[in-house]
């Protein structure tokens, strides 16, 4: 009798193991760790782009995703293997986004002038057909419309200023570090996206000259841009992560709505309580709130928050 009753028992647990088991595998799947996606996009002669490569690297134990950590690399350099940096998966994994990076190249022929880096001319779509061939292979219908942070140096910066002109409702921020041509014209909505613009002292003035006068035919419509500039520095990263890394970190937790989940739909994102802005002073990095600012606001950079202020200004005006 005693082994029947242990049998039942030993009976009940299995069956109770296996109904949990098929429970948890009936819900939204979960990806490895370390899974990685690729996709490559076929341009069409109407494409401004002669090559498109996308890599998509995903967190672990995450549900639903929130959204994408875009990073750009310069002039048809592959930003591809940034994403096995842990700076970046960092970010990733503290805000449940996955993290995509990209390998373009623009058309051969010597009559193209436009660059794939004007993200309105195929090359943003091809991102976009790369989330949403990602989002049916990793079955997370999310990723199609979830938003996006943008990072991106050089043209990978060029690229997230032209896509974020072109699809200002998708973009959570974007960071355009030291890029040197900018051609489209924001409309109010793409002004309202907080963005984090990187010269350097050193750079080639046209570079320095083209973000100054991007500035100069924007600044009295009150775009959300904060302007900082690298002591010593070239035509290169620099340290501006010292600046770029917090800035993403604040402004994805200030605009991303609590739970967002676009699986059916994109999020709409929150606009900056601007109360918490300040306003600093490009040429001597003094800050101050933006209802107690007294300076040029011609000559400013806008900053999201008090936090931030302090860091623009500490790496605005350093010096080695």
């Amino acid at each position: 009798m005693k082994t029947i009753r242990k049998f039942n028992i030993v009976a009940m647990i299995i069956i109770c193991i296996m109904v949990i088991a098929t429970a948890c595998t009936s819900q939204a799947p979960i990806l490895e760790v370390d899974k990685t996606y690729a996709y490559t996009s076929t341009p069409t002669d109407k494409d401004n782009y002669s090559s498109a490569k996308f890599s998509m690297w995903c967190p672990e134990n995450v549900k639903t995703y929130k959204g994408i950590l875009y990073l750009g690399a310069g002039y048809e350099y592959s930003s591809i293997p940034m994403m096995y940096e842990d700076i970046w998966r960092d970010i990733a994994r503290e805000n449940e986004f996955v993290i995509l990076t990209s390998h373009m190249k623009s058309r051969t022929e010597k009559d193209s002038k436009i660059e794939y880096w004007q993200a309105e001319y195929g090359s943003g779509q091809a991102l976009l057909n790369a989330l949403g061939s990602f989002a049916k292979e990793s079955k997370h219908p999310e990723l199609e419309h979830a938003p996006l942070a943008m990072w991106g140096f050089s043209a990978g910066g060029q690229f997230n200023y032209q896509f974020a002109c072109w699809k200002p409702e998708r973009v959570i921020t974007y960071i355009a570090i030291k890029g040197g041509y900018y051609v489209s014209e924001p409309n109010d909505e793409a002004l309202k996206i907080p963005a984090l613009w990187f010269t350097g002292e050193n750079d080639l003035q046209r570079r320095k000259d083209a973000v100054d006068e991007l500035f100069g035919k924007n600044i009295t419509k009150e775009p959300l841009w904060c302007l900082a500039n690298e002591p010593n520095s070239e035509h290169e990263i620099g340290k501006t992560d010292e600046l770029a890394i917090p800035w993403l970190k604040e402004v994805i937790k200030m605009r991303l709505p609590e739970k967002a989940n676009a699986s059916k739909r994109p999020i709409e994102l929150k606009d900056i309580n601007q109360s918490l802005a300040w306003l600093g002073d490009r040429t001597d990095g003094s800050i101050a709130p933006v209802s107690e600012y007294k300076k040029d606001k011609n000559n400013s950079s806008w900053i999201p928050n008090e936090n931030l202020a302090k860091l623009w200004t500490g790496f605005h005006l350093k010096q080695e």
